[in-house]
């Protein structure tokens, strides 16, 4: 939201982003430099303290067990959550295989990149969220331009649009289901004629494997992500027809408070205890 500091800031100066306050401080005196060099080598102890606690239990007091799960977007991240304890991978955003390249990846890199992230996890969740993008992560021609992106072509809808390349994509992540314990997450599901389609497309790429004698987990589970009021409302429809549900709480808010998280003229007003 700086939209000033390019023009306000040299070469060469020192600037301190200060993310806890939301400030930048240009060119700071010895005070400040001292203040902040304090503050990041206090912040450095309290993570060090805290990876002391990664392999501890992780319950509630009344010792009801919580399940730690780690979120990445492509396979280098996988080491930072067996250093973290988590116990699964709860999110894997495979959108980021297709960014900032001007082709799709293949199939076999798809695949490579799911199954080294299952194999890797040996036996613990992995979430595949399949293809999410439009609004704040456009992916060229397939996410056109529009007056409203948040609103626009994203999401299921994009792949349900564009059907071999979701076909693809099923297919490399049922393949890597064979290497480990995975789940197939859909973003942004609306009503239950998208996720009709969804299950058809699911099933055809089960069936193009079938027939190629590719081996895949046929019971792999299937869950929907719920992040627009729409799909709240629809909440137990969809519980009773998938085997899991994921809430999506940056999406859902901006839906619900009618705010564009990704615009810096309103984003003040994004608010999750909104009341």
């Amino acid at each position: 939201a700086l939209h000033s500091a390019l023009s306000l800031i040299r070469d060469n100066e020192i600037i301190i982003v200060d993310g806890d306050q939301g400030v930048v401080i240009v060119d700071p005196d010895d005070a400040e430099l001292e203040e902040y060099q304090l503050r990041k080598e206090q912040w450095e102890i309290e993570h060090q303290k805290l990876k002391r606690i990664t392999t501890s239990r992780s319950a509630t007091l009344d010792g009801i067990d919580i399940e730690l799960h780690g979120n990445i977007e492509l396979p280098l991240d996988i080491t930072a959550v067996k250093e973290s304890g988590a116990t699964g991978i709860g999110l894997f955003r495979s959108e980021f295989l297709f960014m900032n390249r001007a082709d799709l990846p293949t199939e076999e890199e798809q695949f490579n990149a799911y199954r080294e992230v299952a194999a890797a996890m040996k036996g613990l969740p992995v979430t595949i969220r399949t293809l999410d993008v439009g609004a704040d992560k456009p992916l060229g021609d397939l996410t056109e331009h529009t007056l409203n992106p948040a609103l626009g072509r994203r999401a299921i809808r994009l792949c349900l649009s564009e059907l071999s390349m979701f076909h693809i994509q099923l297919r490399t992540i049922l393949r890597a289901s064979h290497y480990g314990s995975v789940k197939i997450l859909i973003p942004m599901l609306r009503n239950l004629v998208e996720l009709r389609q969804t299950y058809a497309a699911i099933d055809r790429a089960k069936a193009s494997l079938s027939a190629e004698n590719i081996p895949f987990d046929t019971a792999i589970e299937v869950g929907g992500m719920i992040e627009i009021p729409a799909a709240a409302l629809m909440s137990q429809a969809f519980a009773e027809r998938m085997d899991f549900l994921s809430i999506g709480t940056n999406d859902l808010i901006q839906y619900t408070l009618a705010i564009d998280r990704a615009d810096d003229s309103v984003s003040y007003l994004y608010d999750p205890t909104h009341a």
